[in-house]
């Protein structure tokens, strides 16, 4: 009697593997008729900047199709690769991945979960590189930001690799540079200083960007010496066509502002608290 029934059990887990198998392969295959897109903010960074990618995922058939869930860390990562490096020469290839672990190389496993993608719905997330992407890891590691080294470089999304979007990282210069220390929560003027604020102009092919970072420590622009990585996380407020003439970073509340000049006009970009936050997280004030 106990022969027949683990006979019995053996056969339903082995239907039930098969049936595992299949509906993977199905989704698998339903996600090659998906049409995914990818699209940065910018086609230039300058080192270390913030870039934003959006990604869409549209389904161009005339029937519903059950694909992988798309953005879940178990089905898709966002991987960096660079043109040229030693690693892509070695191999005979334009372009090779830059991280030691990337996305691509793990399957998509049928606990993912799946959706259904009716005709023409399309889905889209857009995703900052200073953003931990589908709740677990930051696509750029360089603090967040495009790298520091001047090049060309490729975002493929591995949930379908047939894709990618390029873009190339310049080596501006900079003309202008001011700093103001952010004051400590809830403190006094004799408190260290909660961190600072760093304006800056980049000069690249003849326009002028307006950009800005924070971070806990004084930058000294001295030191750079060519080299911006240490900018970095950085995010344009603003750019011109113009030489800027005048720039300084003024507090306002809990934020700060940004204010440039050139020989025709004034302007100005405001910071506010959340943006601040996001780089120098607040702490309890014991008192």
């Amino acid at each position: 009697m106990w022969f027949r029934w683990l006979m019995c059990a053996l056969t339903v887990a082995s239907l039930s593997a098969e049936d595992n198998e299949a509906k993977l392969t199905r989704l698998l295959n339903n996600r090659l008729k998906a049409v995914t897109t990818l699209r940065l903010d910018r086609d230039a960074y300058f080192p270390g900047e913030i870039a934003t990618l959006t990604i869409t995922v549209t389904n161009p058939t005339n029937e519903p199709l059950e694909i992988p869930a798309p953005f879940e860390p178990t089905s898709s990562g966002i991987d960096l690769m660079g043109k040229d490096t030693p690693q892509a020469r070695e191999l005979g290839v334009e372009y090779w991945y830059l991280a030691p672990h990337r996305f691509s190389d793990f399957p998509t496993r049928l606990d993912t979960g799946s959706i259904v993608l009716h005709p023409a719905v399309r889905l889209e997330r857009t995703v900052r590189s200073d953003e931990k992407h589908f709740g677990y890891y930051r696509w750029f590691g360089h603090r967040g930001a495009v790298p520091a080294t001047p090049g060309e470089y490729r975002v493929e999304f591995s949930y379908d690799t047939r894709v990618h979007v390029d873009f190339r990282v310049v080596q501006p210069e900079m003309t202008q540079f001011v700093a103001a220390p952010l004051p400590a929560l809830g403190g006094t003027d004799r408190e260290a200083p909660r961190g600072y604020m760093h304006a800056f102009v980049l000069a690249f092919g003849g326009r002028y960007a307006i950009c800005r970072n924070v971070q806990a420590t004084a930058l000294n622009p001295e030191l750079f010496r060519g080299y911006y990585g240490d900018l970095a996380p950085l995010e344009r407020v603003g750019e011109m066509d113009e030489p800027v003439t005048a720039l300084r970073v003024r507090l306002e509340g809990e934020g700060a502002v940004v204010e440039w000049a050139t020989a025709r006009q004034s302007m100005r970009a405001e910071i506010n608290s959340a943006t601040i936050d996001r780089y120098l997280p607040r702490t309890e004030i014991v008192r």
